[in-house]
């Protein structure tokens, strides 16, 4: 009896074992459909104007020189950084890009339960130079379903015709060098330090291009907070050399990160290539958006003469192009890209204001309960301001209402934030 309850057992092992091979072979072939988490990276150049993190150096400590995967395959539109358990030669068909081909791997990309991740790491060549920035800036990160066929076999055809490129205009121009920066420095560099200062909050004077002693002070306050060095008796306290400008590209690499991560529900499916006599899905995206950013627009999904007129107040407000210019009320690449940039920084502002903004709409009784979700999205919301002055005036509520009163509500409005921003 023993004999035959063990002789069972291998069999049943031995079909277990078998089917599993089958399903190996069928999902090698036909492709096994998951889920990935898809970032972009590209190949800097020494001539470019404008560089992520400054300067050419410190660039390819971000993406590395670029030249060739890590199977030693040159890089070229259709390459793929995998984590380790995908073999070299693997492929992946990832929606919205079309196939790709593993040749490279990263510290980065890690499979799913690593670092956070909640699905396989994926990283895309998206090019060289300045295009390969634009494109790798605009993809950003995304949750994307794609199939892999993991023994290849499948025709690449990776393609960026979806990815319309970013505006690189917000980067600073870089010098040509990588001089060191002290008080009584001036131009275009100092400028551009000044804005990345504003932006994260150390500096809080005006734009002049002159390194004074507000600037110096905005720098020691950062090269504190981040450590940069030990205290304000530090030699190069206060200066902008090597360490810090590297330790402000992190910063801002982090910030740009978030913030294209906070508006990505907002620009997914939003696409350039819209005008007079088009109708879908997609025309709707924009009309929502153009009445968020404040231009009247009914939401049709027709892309009527006033959503062209929309379009063109918007690009005649953005310096896109003149009355009666070319692509005058046209949704093309060049609007496409600037409307991304607004809704992203609109986003960032309105999420790092979130607790009184909503607050100031609670208080004055225009947000109905917390679990009436479907009224939220029926009635929508009305534009909010975001300038504290007209918050102050039209929401005096809020205003003076005690801080353990907001304090209190903080996550109730975190609840609403995202069904606020996301429609």
């Amino acid at each position: 009896m023993k004999m035959f309850v063990r002789l069972a057992a291998a069999l049943l092992f031995c079909i277990s074992f078998l089917m599993q091979t089958i399903t190996h072979a069928e999902a090698a072939s036909t492709g096994e459909s998951r889920m990935f988490r898809v970032s972009a990276y590209y190949s800097p150049e020494p001539n470019q104007s404008r560089y992520l993190r400054g300067n050419y150096e410190a660039e390819i400590r971000l993406n590395g020189r670029g030249t060739n995967g890590a199977d030693g395959t040159e890089v070229y539109s259709g390459m793929l950084a995998a984590p380790k358990n995908y073999p070299f030669g693997a492929q992946i068909n990832l929606s919205g890009l079309g196939v790709g081909t593993v040749h490279d791997r990263g510290g980065a990309i890690v499979p799913a339960g690593m670092r956070g991740q909640a699905h396989d790491r994926i990283d895309v060549w998206m090019g060289r130079g300045e295009t390969g920035l634009a494109r790798a800036l605009s993809w950003g990160m995304r949750t994307v379903e794609g199939i892999v066929y993991w023994t290849g076999g499948a025709e690449n055809s990776l393609s960026f015709l979806n990815v319309t490129p970013a505006n690189l205009q917000h980067l600073p121009l870089f010098s040509g060098s990588t001089e060191y920066l002290a008080k009584g420095a001036t131009g275009n560099t100092v400028s551009a330090l000044q804005k990345q200062l504003t932006a994260l909050g150390f500096y809080k004077q005006a734009i002049t291009g002159t390194y004074d002693e507000s600037t110096k002070g905005a720098v020691l306050a950062f090269q504190l907070e981040k450590k940069v060095i030990g205290n304000a008796e530090t030699s190069g306290a206060g200066d902008f050399g090597p360490k810090t400008k590297l330790a402000l590209a992190n910063i801002v690499e982090q910030v740009e990160e978030e913030k294209r991560t906070l508006a990505q529900p907002l620009i997914t499916h939003l696409r350039s290539g819209l005008e007079v006599g088009n109708s879908s899905t997609t025309v709707t995206i924009l009309q929502k958006r153009l009445r968020q950013l404040g231009y009247a627009v009914d939401i049709s999904g027709e892309f009527d003469a006033a959503t062209e007129k929309a379009v063109q107040r918007f690009q005649l407000d953005n310096q896109i192009t003149s009355e009666g210019g070319n692509g005058f009320g046209v949704y093309g690449p060049q609007t496409h890209a600037t409307l991304t940039d607004l809704l992203t920084e609109r986003q960032y502002a309105l999420v790092k204001a979130k607790p009184a903004i909503i607050l100031a709409k609670e208080f004055v009784g225009e947000i109905p309960q917390i679990a009436d979700v479907d009224t939220l999205r029926q009635e929508g919301i009305p534009q909010i301001p975001l300038e504290p002055t007209l918050v102050a005036k039209e929401f005096p509520k809020v205003m003076a209402a005690p801080a353990q009163a907001v304090a209190s509500r903080t996550q109730k409005s975190d609840i609403l934030m995202a069904e606020f921003t996301t429609e």
